[in-house]
């Protein structure tokens, strides 16, 4: 890669720093899922499935928007840091999430395993607490800013007024731009955007 040609020393300086520091993130992200991979083919090889946890939001239509996805999750909804994503060392707890549908009502369904409660069942918690009538666009936050895999109605997203189309794409590329490695403290936290209208018929988990 040729990103510092002709770059002052400073500039060139900053660069390297900055892509060697992502090489050892990718690194580092790369060994975590592998192992979390062979622990996932572990349960699948026993049938063994008393370890997965699920929480479970029906909705009342298919979303607007559709995903999947699975992160290491580091704030929850109220802001608060769940794992250190920098500590490069550790072996950090993963969440899976879907948004879909079985073509009549809408279904958002997130699930790890018990050996990632710590930093899943906090974010989860964090989501139980709010009420019905956020809920769906909290939900909405979290997938633009965690997801690449989305997909989403050209409908709904046309007649989006220009700031929220605006501050989604943001939260799109949060994490993805340098130097913003991981998202920022407050990324889940209430925007004041009123962007689905779905209505949530209930809420189901199987932790205790």
């Amino acid at each position: 890669m040729q990103l510092d040609r002709g770059k002052s020393l400073e500039a060139q300086i900053y660069i390297q720093r900055l892509l060697k520091g992502q090489e050892k993130a990718i690194h580092a992200g790369i060994r975590v899922m592998k192992k979390h991979k062979e622990i996932y083919d572990a349960v699948l090889l026993k049938k063994d499935f008393s370890g997965v946890r699920t929480y479970i939001i029906k909705l009342n239509r298919p979303p607007d928007i559709m995903c999947l996805g699975a992160i290491f999750p580091n704030y929850d909804f109220n802001g608060i840091e769940l794992q250190n994503l920098y500590d490069l060392d550790k072996t950090h707890d993963i969440i899976a999430f879907a948004a879909l549908t079985d073509g009549n009502n809408g279904y958002v369904i997130f699930t790890w395993l018990k050996d990632c409660d710590s930093s899943c069942i906090s974010l989860i918690e964090s989501l139980i607490k709010i009420n019905n009538d956020m809920l769906p666009n909290a939900l909405a936050r979290f997938f633009f800013e965690y997801c690449e895999n989305i997909y989403f109605s050209p409908y709904w997203w046309d007649n989006l007024a220009n700031i929220a189309r605006d501050k989604l794409l943001k939260r799109f590329f949060s994490g993805i731009e340098p130097p913003n490695q991981y998202q920022s403290s407050d990324c889940l936290k209430e925007d004041g955007l009123n962007i689905v209208n779905w209505t949530v018929i209930s809420r189901k988990t199987n932790y205790s």
